[in-house]
């Protein structure tokens, strides 16, 4: 009954899943890029590499604080379309 409906907690809990190792896995390679490689080895590729983690974690951010804004101001309506990926 969890993963049947919109509803269910089931579908909550594996989407938040799914964004937080997203997330969790870009915050890593941002803080590798921008603390480990050194200026002297940081090509332009490297640079789009940490443009990119830094935009995937502003867009993971943005869905998780979605969804936890519409559950602490209107939890009646939390479901799995609150995380708007659909």
């Amino acid at each position: 009954p969890q993963f049947n409906t919109a509803h269910g907690l089931g579908r909550v809990a594996i989407l938040s899943t799914i964004l937080g190792v997203v997330w969790g896995t870009h915050v890593c390679g941002a803080f590798y890029l921008a603390l480990v490689v050194d200026d002297e080895e940081r090509s332009a590729r490297m640079q789009l590499l940490l443009q990119w983690c830094l935009y995937v974690i502003a867009l993971s951010t943005f869905h998780l604080t979605e969804f936890f804004t519409t559950a602490l101001y209107n939890p009646t309506v939390t479901s799995s379309d609150s995380f708007r990926i659909n």
